[in-house]
């Protein structure tokens, strides 16, 4: 299954492709690729061009796991002709979300551990996996935004050492955007509207958001099942 696979995703010729959508809908231009990764819970679409394939061509999409294997997760026969249509160069107007409109910054350690207290993943036993030291309180809240807020929130993974693990931070109520990934630039492909974001061993992702639709309380988790499961999870409250 794909409770905590990471799927590196292309075309059995390499062939390019064009991302046209992440998480939260169109990009503001198709990115041209010919592999893109994907961890539980994010999204993509994609357009490719078959045009120019003999009828009958066979094509195949493969799938990289992530230390696990490849495999065919999809077989296409070029069949007849349809209509040939061109990618426009401009999908979408997306606003920007300017740093300077951040009303705060707040911080979460995304941290694999030993039962021991050792900073080492143990396989399905034996770890405790927390977000800011804690493991999901149903009873607790965790964090207070304010509603119409701007926030920048930076996330980390210390799960360092050997057996290190990807965590794959999801944020219920609202759509984010990357900031930096270790201080540089997303990629294209992550420069859309998400709500979900991989985040490797060592690594600190830096995302904005806006908390103006609604009051509530909403979790915060890895979208990694097994982490999600086992406690790798806080909720927020948005407030008036």
């Amino acid at each position: 299954g794909s409770n905590s696979s990471i799927y590196h995703i292309a075309f059995d010729d390499k062939r390019t492709f064009h991302v046209i959508a992440s998480d939260g809908g169109f990009l503001e231009r198709p990115v041209p690729m010919n592999t893109i990764r994907l961890s539980a819970g994010e999204r993509a679409e994609i357009m490719v061009d078959f045009s120019k394939e003999s009828k009958y061509a066979v094509i195949s999409l493969l799938i990289d796991q992530m230390g696990g294997s490849r495999f065919e997760a999809m077989r296409i026969t070029v069949n007849g002709s349809a209509r040939v249509e061109t990618i426009p160069q401009t999908l979408r107007t997306m606003e920007k979300i300017p740093e300077s409109e951040a009303t705060g910054v707040r911080g979460f350690i995304m941290e694999t551990m030993s039962m021991g207290g050792n900073r080492m993943g143990m396989g399905m036993m034996g770890r405790r996996l927390t977000i800011n030291g804690k493991k999901m309180d149903i009873n607790r809240i965790d964090e207070q935004v304010r509603l119409g807020s701007t926030e920048i929130w930076e996330i980390t993974n210390r799960s360092a050492m050997m057996m290190s693990m990807p965590h794959s931070m999801h944020l219920h109520d609202v759509q984010f955007q990357i900031l930096s990934r270790n201080g540089r630039t997303p990629q294209p492909h992550e420069q859309g509207r998400k709500d979900t974001v991989l985040i490797m061993p060592g690594e600190t992702v830096r995302i904005i958001s806006r908390f103006r639709d609604y009051t509530g309380v909403y979790m915060y988790h890895c979208h990694l099942l097994e982490h999600e499961d086992d406690g790798m999870m806080g909720q927020f409250e948005v407030i008036t």
